[in-house]
C-alpha cells in the first residue's frame, strides 16, 4: 500500500503511524482512509492528487529558448568572431563607408547560421530526451474502484493498494498488507545488499519495512 505523501498535511484526513512498517497493516489502511478489497475510488484518486501533487520529485524549470539562443553566443571562437566583425566595420568606416561592408556581412551570417545550428541541434537532443524518458516511465498495478490497472508511478497517490508481480519496482514508500514468497532486493539502494525477505508483519520500530 502506498503511502507517498501521507503525512505531508497536517490539515487532510489521511493519519499514517510514524512508524507505519512497525504498525498492524489494517491501522495503516484505516488511517489513509483505503479499502484492501476495493482500493480507492477515482475521485478520491483525483483528489488526493490535488492535496498532494504527483508521486515524482519536482524538475528543474526548463531553460526559456530565448536563454538557449542567446547561449549559442557565449562560445569563445563565437565571441571571437564578433569582435572580427566590430574590427571590419571599423575599418570599412574609417576607409570612408563606402559600398557593402561584405567581410562583416559575411561573418555576421557565419555567426547567425551557426547559432542557429546550435539551437537546433540542442533542441532536437532535449526532444529526443523527453521522448526516452516518457518512453521508459515505471508503471504500477495498482487498485481502483474494484479492479487491477495499471498506471505510471508518478500517478500513485497516498492509499492506493499497488499490486507487486515478479520483477516490478515497487513506485513509492509502501507498507506490505499481504505477501506469498516475497522476496526484495535493494541493490538499487544498497549495492552491498543481498535478496531481503517481505513480510506483512510488524517490524521493529528501528527498522522500516521494505
Amino acid at each position: 500500500m502506498n503511502l507517498e505523501a501521507s503525512q505531508q498535511s497536517s490539515t487532510g484526513a489521511l493519519t499514517v503511524p510514524r512508524t507505519p512498517w512497525a504498525s498492524e497493516a489494517g491501522a495503516v489502511i484505516s488511517g489513509v482512509g483505503s479499502d484492501a478489497v476495493d482500493g480507492l475510488s477515482t475521485a478520491e484518486v483525483e483528489r488526493r492528487r490535488s492535496q498532494f501533487g504527483s508521486n515524482e520529485i519536482d524538475a528543474a524549470a526548463p531553460v526559456p529558448g530565448w536563454k538557449r539562443m542567446l547561449a549559442q553566443f557565449r562560445d569563445p571562437l563565437v565571441l571571437l568572431l564578433l569582435f572580427a566583425i566590430v574590427v571590419s566595420l571599423l575599418a570599412w568606416w574609417f576607409d570612408g563607408a563606402e559600398g557593402t561592408p561584405i567581410d562583416a556581412v559575411v561573418i555576421a551570417a557565419i555567426v547567425v547560421l551557426n547559432a542557429a545550428l546550435g539551437f537546433w541541434q540542442e533542441s532536437k537532443a532535449l526532444d529526443a530526451v523527453e521522448a526516452l524518458r516518457t518512453m521508459t516511465t515505471a508503471h504500477a498495478a495498482v487498485l481502483r474502484d474494484g479492479r487491477p490497472i495499471s498506471v505510471a508511478n508518478t500517478e500513485l497517490v497516498a492509499g492506493d493498494i499497488v499490486l507487486l508481480a515478479e520483477g516490478d519496482a515497487v513506485g513509492a514508500d509502501s507498507r506490505l498488507i499481504e505477501a506469498a514468497n516475497l522476496a526484495v532486493s535493494e541493490r538499487s539502494n544498497k549495492p552491498t545488499s543481498a535478496w531481503r525477505w517481505g513480510s506483512t508483519a510488524p517490524r521493529c520500530r528501528k527498522t522500516p519495512q521494505t
